[in-house]
């Protein structure tokens, strides 16, 4: 006989799998901890790649200005700026992207405690017709 009750589990479960539920599946892997740490890295990184593309847009800018002033300018000046300016924006980032993930983490485990608690309830449905 076919329990339709059993084939709606298994359809819950499936479309778990195949659409919402990947990405948090790949993820259960990791404590809360790696996650984090994994992807605030991820942001730095992306991060500093993208304040060295800026950087180098404002000097290519500025260009004319660099060229003409080359001997009196106060290089050490513009560096302690453009390192201030980084160090700042990216702690910034990286409080942001440590929430962020906190919280998403958080979401992930609860919608794999309700996936882990669909299997349990499928495993116990096998168990019953198997007997």
């Amino acid at each position: 006989m076919i329990n339709e009750e059993k084939i709606r589990l298994m359809t819950k479960i499936a479309r778990f799998e195949q659409k919402e539920g990947k990405q948090e599946i790949k993820n259960s892997v990791y404590y809360k901890k790696d996650y984090v740490v994994l992807n605030l890295i991820k942001v730095i990184f992306s991060y500093t790649v993208a304040f060295v593309i800026a950087v180098m847009m404002i000097i290519v800018y500025h260009m004319d200005y660099l060229v003409y002033n080359v001997m009196s300018l106060d290089y050490k000046e513009y560096v302690t700026v453009f390192i201030g300016a980084y160090l700042g924006i990216a702690c910034v980032c990286a409080l942001a992207a440590v929430i962020y993930y906190s919280v998403k983490f958080k979401g992930i485990k609860s919608k794999l405690k309700r996936y882990d608690r669909d299997l349990n309830e499928l495993k116990k449905y096998y168990e019953k017709s198997n007997f």
